[in-house]
């Protein structure tokens, strides 16, 4: 049965037809990312995740350069914890210098104490992109 169906039935035995109500959207006004004028002053970092042929899962991490579009890190592991992160972090940072800005999204290992305990103690701005909003880290 399709809408239009249900809706007849509905009206034929005096029903009161339900009416999709819409999803009120927040009203606060969209943040723009800093602009940008050179390299190392924000890296956007992210996961990835496949499946190898065997059916084991696995994920990268990516550390990209958004000036430079330059990747810095790909690190793939089975299980990346918090602790992998800021690992991975300080030897790209050791190499490159460290940005001025992080940005990531909100997943576990983004929002851990470790990692917020080794940016803020380095002195690095942690920008998060909006909840269910994937396109702004791509």
């Amino acid at each position: 049965m399709n809408h239009k169906q249900v809706y007849r039935l509905y009206r034929a035995e005096g029903l009161p037809v339900r009416r999709q109500v819409r999803k009120k959207l927040s009203a606060g006004e969209r943040v723009q990312k800093p602009a940008i004028s050179g390299p190392n002053q924000r890296w956007s970092m992210d996961f990835m995740s496949d499946q190898l042929a065997s059916g084991q899962r696995f994920r990268v991490l990516n550390v990209a350069d958004d000036f430079t579009r330059e990747n810095l890190v790909m690190y793939v592991g089975t299980s990346l914890t918090g602790a992998d992160v800021v690992r991975q972090f300080a030897e790209v940072v050791t190499r490159r210098g460290q940005p001025a800005a992080l940005l990531t999204d909100n997943g576990p290992e983004f929002i851990s104490k470790a990692l917020d305990h080794s940016v803020h103690r380095q002195g690095i701005r942690h920008l998060f992109i909006p909840p269910g909003k994937p396109v702004e880290n791509a």
